[in-house]
């Protein structure tokens, strides 16, 4: 049976396709090196104990769950000349990269207290700048194409693109630290070299995406309030 297309819909190129899901590579990177390497880190390459190590880890998880919502309510609403989500997609891109490096460039000298402080930190600017990405990247394909095909086919890319990244965050990032020689250095050169393909690929999707077919009109910039208004 051919598949038709909604009426009035149009057809997005399939470079196009690609340069929307291709941000996906580097979303499945940050979602998965954290958990596969940042407490064998903080306890093995920090000396930070174990219940220290898992509150560094679970107190920005518990962080970034309030705030997702907070970043999709100010993407929902905000208006700009470049459009409500392709800001984010850009500040995320640009800055998600530099702290993701910063969780493994913590100096040797400090005291255990200040390590776990700066790990805390980096890891919550990490995770809330790819946030900033991420949040309104998943709310593009409804607005990208009005025949739902074409929004299943975008999702269906996307997730591909997730697996790849998944597998680089599991298998090639514990291989890139040996590969740099191990210790604090190999884990630095890991997420240089992790951070400089996840930006490069998220700046792909923030300028190859199309422009939206549709998007409710924003009747006026995002406020505090509307940000707010999820957890009154």
């Amino acid at each position: 049976m051919m598949r038709t297309m909604a009426s009035g819909a149009r057809r997005i190129p399939f470079p196009a396709r690609l340069g929307y899901a291709s941000g996906s590579l580097g979303a499945g990177i940050y979602s998965t090196v954290p958990g596969i390497l940042l407490l064998y880190f903080m306890t093995q390459e920090l000396h930070l104990a174990v219940p220290v190590a898992s509150l560094v880890v679970l107190v920005p998880k518990l962080a970034v769950v309030i705030l997702d919502p907070a970043i999709g309510a100010w993407s929902d609403g905000l208006d700009s000349r470049w459009g409500r989500r392709r800001p984010f997609l850009l500040a995320g891109a640009l800055t998600s990269g530099l702290f993701f490096v910063t969780m493994f460039a913590v100096p040797a000298d400090w005291t255990a207290t200040a390590t776990a402080l700066a790990m805390g930190l980096a890891y919550f600017c990490a995770s809330a700048t790819y946030s900033i990405f991420a949040v309104p990247y998943v709310a593009m394909p409804a607005e990208l194409s009005t025949d739902p095909s074409v929004q299943s086919e975008l999702i269906g890319l996307r997730m591909v693109f997730v697996f790849f990244g998944v597998l680089a965050g599991a298998a090639l990032a514990p291989v890139l630290v040996d590969t740099f020689g191990g210790g604090r250095a190999g884990y630095l050169q890991m997420a240089l070299a992790l951070a400089a393909l996840s930006t490069l690929v998220m700046l792909v999707t923030t300028f190859a995406s199309p422009p939206p077919e549709r998007q409710t009109p924003v009747a006026r910039p995002a406020r505090l309030r509307d940000v707010t208004r999820f957890f009154a």
